[in-house]
């Protein structure tokens, strides 16, 4: 099955609709919540996708949430191995910052349904090729991005001129959000902190008016979402996941080692390992490829397992001679 790391930042903001047509497409999400996990160091290796989620703060707000540094790095490592990344406002400045773009304060904050111009690049764009000219989605942000050199410029409004990029033919970031449906935008409105946010907007934003114009336009930004990216995102984020030690050399064995990792059985248990490791600069990952053995997801070495009697769950594999397994 296709594995997708969703990066979330704050309880209330979620993959919303985007949720069932990932899982549609058969893909398992796993989320990391750097809200309740600050120190978490999750690695793109073992995914065949990164989504990264919106949130209240700043990329420039570093030393207070110090896991947005570490988001970067992520960003970083996912692109090195061609891994597809989705950003959504937070998430769609922090791949900015991680593309060597500038992250700023936007000159007006844009809260409630706007106004969305999509450029000549976006018209041919997989992703975006569906949308009108113009078309009314929803925002909450109050910073902008550069557009990252050698990126696609895909839309803007009248307050943002940076609403869209695509990096490659794998890699977006999107300031507004598609993922919304009423009960989220109902639930983002009783935020406390994007309640003060909009009372320092000395009445810019009518919350009232929001709650109409969400019954006028939020069908047609369902629609939007969900022509968007079952098809397209399957095939970027359903491609093969790269190797993970592409350069191995299966000419030597190193030291001993005893470890778990997780296989692919039916039932998800765990193998233990013991023997010699082949030289490999990827991670020590197996699956399972029949009955009774593993072999290493780079192809290195293949491994003979016996089930043991007492314990069900685990296995006791040994490692073959590297030369007699390539």
């Amino acid at each position: 099955m296709k594995k997708l790391l969703v990066c979330q930042h704050v309880a209330f903001e979620i993959l919303g609709t985007l949720n069932p047509l990932f899982k549609a497409a058969g893909f398992r999400i796993r989320y990391v919540n750097f809200g309740h996990h600050p120190d978490a160091c999750p690695h793109p290796d073992a995914y065949h996708g990164l989504v990264l989620l919106g949130g209240p703060m700043s990329v420039r707000d570093a030393k207070t949430h110090p896991h947005l540094e570490t988001e970067v790095r992520l960003i970083q490592r996912a692109l090195d191995r061609g891994i597809p990344v989705l950003g959504i406002c937070l998430g769609a400045q922090l791949i900015a910052k991680a593309l060597g773009a500038r992250v700023e304060p936007n000159p007006e904050k844009e809260i409630g349904w706007y106004d969305v111009s999509f450029t000549a690049a976006a018209r041919t764009d997989p992703l975006l090729a569906h949308f009108e000219e113009t078309e009314k989605i929803f925002q909450w942000h109050g910073d902008t991005f550069e557009i990252p050199r050698g990126g696609a410029h895909l839309a803007r409004s009248s307050a943002c001129a940076n609403q869209a990029f695509r990096h490659g033919d794998n890699v977006y970031g999107l300031q507004f959000h598609l993922e919304v449906d009423e009960p989220l935008i109902r639930r983002w409105l009783q935020v406390p902190i994007h309640r003060r946010e909009i009372e320092s907007l000395n009445g810019k934003v009518d919350p009232e008016r929001i709650r109409h114009e969400t019954t006028l336009y939020l069908q047609r930004s369902t629609v939007l979402g969900e022509h968007a990216t079952p098809a397209t995102l399957s095939r970027a984020f359903g491609r093969k996941r790269p190797s993970a030690c592409p350069s191995a050399t299966p000419t030597t064995t190193v030291t001993r080692l005893t470890h778990f990792v997780r296989t692919s059985s039916r039932a998800n248990r765990r193998v233990r390992l013991s023997g010699s490791r082949p030289k490999c600069s990827g991670n020590w990952a197996v699956r399972r490829t029949n009955r009774c053995s593993t072999e290493c997801v780079c192809g290195v070495a293949l491994i003979s397992a016996t089930k043991s009697p007492h314990e069900q769950r685990t296995q006791r594999c040994q490692l073959t001679s590297v030369s007699s397994a390539v």
